[in-house]
């Protein structure tokens, strides 16, 4: 059996109510993953724009002036 049939069988067990907040629990893990890994994209994305963002050739267009 695996482990999803046997979450499953258990929650088939719970009443209604306590059903709904197995399910509840579990959309709160699936934001909490989607998080995770769009943060992790974030990071990811910011190394990445790094040698991008901070090169010796882009220095002189800091000093130009703002009209």
């Amino acid at each position: 059996m695996s482990t999803a049939e046997k979450i499953a069988k258990k929650v088939s067990q719970f009443p209604e109510s306590l059903q709904q907040e197995i399910l509840d629990f579990v959309l709160f893990l699936e934001q909490k993953i989607e998080k995770s890994e769009s943060g992790n994209l974030s990071q990811a994305q910011e190394t990445s724009m790094k040698n991008i963002w901070t090169n010796d050739d882009d220095e002189t267009w800091n000093d130009v002036p703002i009209r």
